[in-house]
C-alpha cells in the first residue's frame, strides 16, 4: 500500500468518525465515480489512486475534482468522505427485523433480495419489542428488563434498564416485564409498555426513566395520538386506555369490547385506531363473534366494525394486526379451529390465516389461507409483499417466515430462517449509513 493511499485512507476514517461535512446531491451523484449508483469503496480506492493530481500533471482526471480547484486535494477528499456509503438514485435501504424472543435473537432480512444478513443480527436476552427511529437509524428493543438501542450494523449503542416492581409472591424486586416500545417523531421519548400493567417513560435525550404509569391488565399495544400527546394503550380489557403525557397519568378510554390480545394499530394520519374484540354471540360454535374494530381517538368513538370470525369455528385466535403504509388496507394474522369434515369433532383442523380488510368500504378483500398455525407479520413498505411466521405441517413444528404475493394471493417460499418465536416484525428503511460503511472499512483494512 502505497504512502499516499495511507494518507488518504487515514484521512477518510478520521473525517468518517469526526462527521464534519455534509452532502449535497450534485456532489453525492459526481462522488460516484463509477456510476453503480452507490458511493461505495470501488469509487474510494479510484479517489485514493487519483489524489494529489493537479491540471497539466500526467493522469489528471477533472472527474475526481470535485470541488473544482484544479487539483485532487483535501478539499475534494471531505466532498467525498461526506457522500461515502450512500446511494445516488435517491432509493433507500430496507431491512425486516425479527425478534425472537425465545431464541435471543433479532434476526435481519434485506428484502431486496429476502436474504438473511447475519452481520446486522444481534443477541438481545427475552427481545419482545421493536421501533426504529428514523432520524437517528437506531432500532430500539423492548425486553423483560432493559430498553436497548442498536445501530443498523448490529452494534448496542446504548441501554436503559426498566424500572423494577414488587413481586408479589417473592416480596423482592422483579424486572416489570418489557414488551412492546415505540418512540416520539424527535426520538426525545420512548414509551414501553411493561406486564406488571404500566407504561414506562423515558428520556432517550439524558437516558433515564421518567417513571411508571399504571394502565391496568396487560398492555400490550401502544400509538401516540397525531400530536402526540396521548397515548393509546391496548390492554387485556373492554377498552383501549387513554394516557397524557403532560401529567402522565391514565385520563380516559374507548370502550371496544373485550379486546382478544391488546394488540392495537392506527392509520398512518393516526385518526384512526383498529384493534380486535369479542362479543357474545349465540350463533357461533364458539361462543363469541370476533370483529375488526375502527375507533376514532378524538371522539372516543366506535366507527366502524366487520366480523372477522365464522360461524361455524370452533375458535378464531387473532395474533397480530399492522396497517399498510398507504392506510387502505388492514391486515390480521388468525388462527382458526374447523370442526373438519366430521361431525364428532375428531377431525379438527387448524387453520391459520392473513387476512386483507379495505379501509374504505370496512370490507375484507382476501383471504389467504397456507399455514396451521400462524404468528407474527409484516408487510413490505410498498405493499407488495408480506412477511408471515407461521408453521405449515404441524407434524413438522418448525417455525419459519414464509414470502407472501399479497396482488396474487400466494404463499412463496420461506426465508432460509428459522425461529423459535415471532415476537415483532419492523421494517426499517434509510440511505445506506456512513456509520455501515465505516465498520467495514475498518473490518476490512484492521480486522483479522
Amino acid at each position: 500500500m502505497t504512502t499516499k493511499f495511507n494518507i488518504c485512507f487515514a484521512l477518510f476514517v478520521l473525517t468518517l468518525a469526526s462527521g464534519l461535512v455534509s452532502a449535497q446531491s450534485a456532489d453525492l451523484i459526481a462522488s460516484d465515480f463509477d456510476e453503480s449508483g452507490r458511493v461505495d469503496f470501488a469509487d474510494f480506492l479510484a479517489f485514493a489512486e487519483n489524489f494529489g493530481r493537479s491540471t497539466g500533471q500526467e493522469g489528471f482526471d477533472s472527474k475526481f475534482d470535485l470541488d473544482g480547484s484544479n487539483s485532487v486535494d483535501f478539499g475534494d477528499f471531505l466532498v467525498f468522505a461526506a457522500n461515502f456509503g450512500k446511494l445516488t438514485s435517491g432509493e433507500t435501504e430496507t431491512f425486516l427485523y425479527i425478534a425472537d424472543f425465545i431464541s435471543g435473537r433479532v434476526e435481519v432480512v434485506d428484502i431486496s433480495t429476502n436474504l438473511v444478513i447475519p452481520s446486522r443480527a444481534f443477541s438481545v436476552t427475552f427481545p419482545r419489542g421493536l421501533a426504529f427511529g428514523p432520524e437517528t437509524g437506531l432500532v430500539f428493543v423492548a425486553s423483560r428488563d432493559t430498553l436497548f438501542a442498536y445501530t443498523n450494523s448490529g452494534q448496542r449503542s446504548y441501554f436503559i434498564e426498566l424500572t423494577p416492581v414488587e413481586d408479589a409472591f417473592s416480596g423482592g424486586l422483579s424486572g416489570p416485564g418489557g414488551f412492546k416500545v415505540i418512540v416520539n417523531g424527535s426520538e426525545t421519548r420512548a414509551f414501553v409498555s411493561e406486564d406488571a400493567g404500566l407504561i414506562e417513560v423515558f428520556d432517550l435525550v439524558n437516558r433515564v426513566s421518567l417513571g411508571q404509569i399504571p394502565v391496568g391488565t396487560s398492555p400490550t399495544g401502544l400509538a401516540l395520538s397525531a400530536d402526540e400527546s396521548e397515548l393509546y394503550v391496548g390492554r387485556r380489557a373492554e377498552s383501549v386506555g387513554v394516557v397524557d403525557l403532560a401529567s402522565q397519568t391514565l385520563i380516559d378510554s374507548i370502550q371496544t369490547g373485550t379486546l382478544t390480545n391488546g394488540r392495537i394499530a392506527t392509520s398512518p394520519s393516526r385518526s384512526r385506531i383498529y384493534v380486535v374484540a369479542a362479543k357474545p354471540d349465540a350463533d357461533h360454535a364458539s361462543g363469541s363473534a370476533i370483529q375488526l374494530l375502527s375507533l376514532d381517538p378524538t371522539s372516543r368513538s366506535l366507527v366502524d366494525s366487520i366480523q372477522i370470525s365464522r360461524p361455524g369455528d370452533l375458535g378464531t385466535q387473532p395474533v397480530d394486526i399492522s396497517v399498510s403504509s398507504d392506510g387502505e388496507s388492514v391486515y390480521l394474522s388468525v388462527n382458526r379451529t374447523d370442526p373438519g369434515p366430521s361431525t364428532d369433532l375428531t377431525t379438527l383442523v387448524q387453520v391459520g390465516t392473513l387476512i386483507t380488510v379495505n379501509v374504505g368500504a370496512f370490507t375484507i378483500t382476501s383471504e389467504i389461507s397456507a399455514l396451521q398455525v400462524i404468528a407474527g407479520f409484516g408487510i413490505s413498505p410498498d405493499g407488495t409483499t408480506g412477511y408471515v411466521s407461521g408453521v405449515q405441517d404441524l407434524t413438522d413444528f418448525a417455525l419459519r417466515v414464509y414470502i407472501v404475493d399479497l396482488a396474487q394471493g400466494e404463499f412463496l417460499s420461506p426465508l432460509a430462517l428459522e425461529l423459535d418465536s415471532g415476537a415483532e416484525f419492523l421494517f426499517t428503511s434509510a440511505k445506506a449509513a456512513i456509520r455501515s460503511a465505516m465498520t467495514f472499512i475498518e473490518l476490512s483494512f484492521f480486522g483479522n
